[in-house]
């Protein structure tokens, strides 16, 4: 459908001017010579875009933006000015224009591209009113949940004091018997304790669920959960797991005490299988004595002093989630089945937020992609007129091996926005695979980072069992390797090592980048190649190009996990298998 422009001015040859650059079919224009014509043609026709003139011959530009702009809050309004306005078109901005333009000697050039810039500018905006009321709406669901548990809480505690009440009446019946009133008051007192118990319980998992509703990210969220089993369990060790579901490996999400968690810590049982056996079958584990228990007699002799712990599964309809483990030792109160329905409750509420939060974030980055991938298009587009230029300046003035070396960064630079354009659009390149020494790509790659490596004192070293062919798309496996390589340079500002290591076990080709940095945290590791965590400025361990990265070995079919202990750098580990 056709865009339909509106323009307001006096001067019928800046209207014919304005009109003479819209394609016809693009735009339908409807021109207007002063503000009450524009006004009651307006009313009865729709506009996607106007522009009005600072002056007209019954009114001033300034108080026809005024209404245009409450009448029709969702069009952008163009306030057009002559040279030397720039005061005027100040104060059209701040009175609602979303642009303004001036009648300089080219103004007509500019026309095409403002008002597509404009129209991109408040479709953004429509389209972000529109993600907040879908936000909105999920917070109202939220805020229905937590009343139809406020409701069954009152319910519980009615028939609790009903219950409490009935006891009462029981005791006053039995006091013709000493024996039957004292074990009546035994009974009545039990069943007070419990029934304060149950109402504070309740309370308690009503408080959380609020602050676990209201939480802003994944990590508030986790923290609220984790404090709550810390402090109502009394234990010195409990964490919360979340699944990987790429590598089908459990990380840390959260933790309190060290190591972050013992099973996964233990060394002489398989643990995470332990863990993910709990999460699989969506089955809790209780183990009251762990000593007399044979199957997991080992974590009482690696951790000596554990009498109970207790894994609870993390899940919502059906999706695997994640584990929260709590250990008791000998100095606190045995885990008992009661434990194990309160952490149930607050398990229930995290998967539902966990997800709700997941679904957010997918919506958000969806968007950001969006944006991204235009924004790359824009910069190509530019890009080539000046890399035209650049060329017409190599040819004329440049000596030939400068040229090549300035030809090589352009189509670096090129080659980089095509990925990222990719990225943003969710495509897989094409790949140029040929034959390659590894041995020499290797050493292609150290030639590349020795100078910026050696100004940060940066040693590079290059281990290999045995030289070897192999098939890739070398330009794009450079890329993905110097991603990488920059990622641990990040890491080491003040100098270390840098050991790119690779041998071949069968027909896999393995390779491991092992720097001597900083440290990536735990709850880092498992996210490093996730777009909310990538675009996040303050990780100076992640970036942007750590998923282009990823997106090239994809490409390739090799694997890649991290590792990185406290104080101990970071290690890539990357497994290429050739294709059959």
């Amino acid at each position: 459908m056709k865009l339909h422009i509106v323009v307001i001015d006096d001067s019928e040859t800046a209207r014919e001017a304005i009109v003479s650059v819209l394609p016809k079919r693009e735009y339908t224009v409807a021109m207007m010579s002063n503000g009450a014509e524009a006004l009651s043609y307006l009313e009865e026709h729709p506009s996607d875009l106007i522009f009005v003139d600072d002056y007209l011959p019954d009114t001033d530009g300034l108080s026809l933006l005024h209404t245009l702009v409450k009448k029709f809050p969702d069009v952008p309004i163009v306030m057009v000015t002559e040279s030397g306005s720039e005061k005027l078109a100040v104060n059209a901005l701040k009175s609602g224009a979303s642009d303004y333009l001036v009648k300089s000697a080219d103004f007509i050039s500019k026309v095409p591209h403002l008002i597509r810039e404009n129209l991109d500018k408040y479709e953004m905006k429509r389209r972000n009113r529109d993600l907040e009321n879908q936000l909105r709406d999920s917070f109202k669901q939220l805020k229905q949940l937590n009343r139809e548990l406020e409701e069954k809480v009152l319910e519980r505690t009615e028939e609790l004091e009903r219950a409490y009440q009935l006891s009462n009446e029981l005791m006053a019946k039995a006091v013709d018997s000493n024996m039957q009133l004292a074990e009546l008051y035994t009974e009545v007192d039990e069943s007070r304790r419990k029934s304060e118990m149950k109402i504070r319980e309740l309370s308690l998992i009503n408080e959380i669920a609020q602050e676990i509703t209201a939480a802003s990210n994944k990590d508030h969220l986790l923290r609220i959960v984790l404090d709550a089993v810390h402090e109502e369990l009394g234990v010195d060790h409990c964490a919360l797991l979340l699944l990987n579901e790429e590598t089908q490996h459990l990380y840390i999400g959260m933790s309190f005490g060290t190591p972050d968690d013992l099973l996964l810590a233990l060394r002489s049982l398989r643990g995470e299988q332990v863990l993910l056996d709990v999460l699989r079958r969506n089955r809790p584990l209780l183990v009251q004595d762990v000593e007399s228990d044979a199957d997991f007699m080992p974590l009482a002799h690696d951790f000596p002093g554990i009498e109970s712990f207790a894994l609870l599964p993390i899940r919502a309809k059906n999706k695997e989630l994640g584990v929260c483990t709590a250990y008791g030792y000998e100095h606190n109160a045995t885990l008992t089945q009661d434990d194990v329905t309160f952490v149930l409750s607050l398990t229930n509420q995290t998967a539902l937020a966990l997800m709700s939060l997941d679904e957010t974030t997918r919506r958000i980055q969806a968007e950001q992609f969006a944006m991204l991938g235009k924004a790359v298009s824009y910069i190509m587009g530019d890009m080539q007129a000046a890399f035209s230029g650049i060329r017409r300046v190599i040819e004329s003035d440049v000596p030939p091996e400068v040229g090549q070396r300035i030809e090589q960064e352009m189509a670096w630079v090129a080659r980089t926005l095509d990925e990222c354009a990719e990225l943003a659009q969710g495509r897989h390149g094409t790949l140029s695979c040929q034959q390659s020494s590894v041995k020499q790509f290797l050493e292609t790659i150290q030639a590349q980072l020795t100078a910026q490596f050696s100004r940060q004192h940066i040693q590079i070293e290059i281990e290999m069992d045995q030289d070897y062919e192999w098939a890739l798309d070398v330009s794009k496996m450079q890329r993905a390797f110097l991603i990488l390589a920059d990622n641990a340079r990040q890491r080491m500002p003040n100098g270390g090592t840098f050991t790119m290591k690779s041998r071949r076990e069968g027909k896999k080709h393995l390779f491991t980048f092992t720097d001597t940095g900083y440290s990536i945290p735990v709850e880092s590791q498992a996210h490093l190649f996730e777009t909310s965590w990538a675009t996040e400025s303050d990780r100076h361990d992640m970036g942007f190009g750590l998923l282009v990265a990823k997106k090239i070995l994809d490409e390739h079919g090799v694997s890649l996990d991290v590792h990185s202990g406290k104080d101990q750098g970071a290690t890539f580990y990357l497994t290429f298998l050739p294709a059959q």
